[in-house]
């Protein structure tokens, strides 16, 4: 019984300290997840506008090249795009 209360005491002084820094990890760990996702989201977003504007430049050299076949590209160009999204 001696015992008891001094454990409990401890308990009572530290677990406030010790459930504030599993917060505060659990907080940070959550930060570095929807940063690393944002991330993911802007690169994707930029490749994918980086691909539409080759797409669209190279649709226009193929309009001033009458011997390329526009039809042929757009197909290849758009199975590109979409095994990209």
């Amino acid at each position: 019984m001696d015992k008891i209360i001094p454990i409990i005491a401890l308990v009572l002084i530290f677990s406030p300290k010790l459930v504030r820094e599993i917060k505060d990890y659990l907080l940070k760990k959550e930060q570095i997840k929807a940063d690393t996702e944002l991330r993911a989201e802007a690169l994707r977003l930029k490749n994918s506008l980086e691909l539409d504007k080759f797409i669209e430049n190279r649709n226009k050299e193929d309009t001033y090249n009458p011997n390329i076949s526009t039809d042929q590209n757009d197909d290849r160009f758009d199975r590109i795009k979409r095994e990209r999204n």
